[in-house]
């Protein structure tokens, strides 16, 4: 089945934010509450998609380890999705709010991937278009991948002129030749 849209998320997130009333260095902090979110740029545009009806999927890569809680997540929020999985755990965020308005917000590296999951990926993605699909590549990208290694992935599918759309800081300043105004909304 081809989708309208397609996320690509190579560093999806558990997003864990607790509330606190206060920071105490020398005792430990007692959460008022907390709530997890299945997180990453991708993973939210996809929700917010479903939302709207649009028919979409999430794809990408996952670590393994936990897994079935990112995917109970997005079953939650009804976004179809489907991920190559890699040896680790999906990254972990978290974000302490407390009750005078101040925010902490430590984001986790990922899991490295293995170069060669980015073929694995590209099968994924091209089993899933259709002729007028928009291919969204968005979020942060595993610690051990480049700018190149991202950018090729991008550019096997503007190669073959689908309508790929960018929101992902690491390809900025990228030379892409190969990618055109026909073929590419950033």
């Amino acid at each position: 089945m081809g989708y309208q849209v397609i996320t690509v998320t190579l560093n999806p997130a558990l997003d864990v934010t607790l509330w606190a009333d206060r920071i105490d260095f020398a005792e430990p902090v007692k959460a008022t509450a907390e709530k997890v979110y299945a997180g990453g740029k991708s993973l939210n545009i996809s929700r917010v998609l479903t939302g709207f009806g649009i028919a979409n999927k999430a794809v990408g890569i996952a670590g393994k380890n936990n897994l079935p809680s990112m995917q109970q997540l997005l079953e939650q929020d009804q976004v179809k999705h489907e991920f190559v999985t890699t040896p680790g755990s999906i990254r972990e965020n978290v974000t302490l709010c407390l009750a005078d308005g101040k925010v902490l917000k430590i984001n986790r590296s990922g899991p490295e991937v293995a170069p060669a999951l980015l073929d694995e990926v590209a099968s994924l993605i091209s089993r899933n278009l259709s002729e007028d699909t928009i291919i969204v590549f968005s979020g942060g990208m595993p610690p051990n991948l480049s700018k190149e290694d991202y950018s090729g992935l991008i550019g096997h599918f503007t190669q073959r002129n689908h309508c790929v759309a960018v929101d992902n800081v690491p390809v900025v300043g990228i030379e892409r030749p190969q990618l055109t105004a026909e073929t590419l909304v950033d």
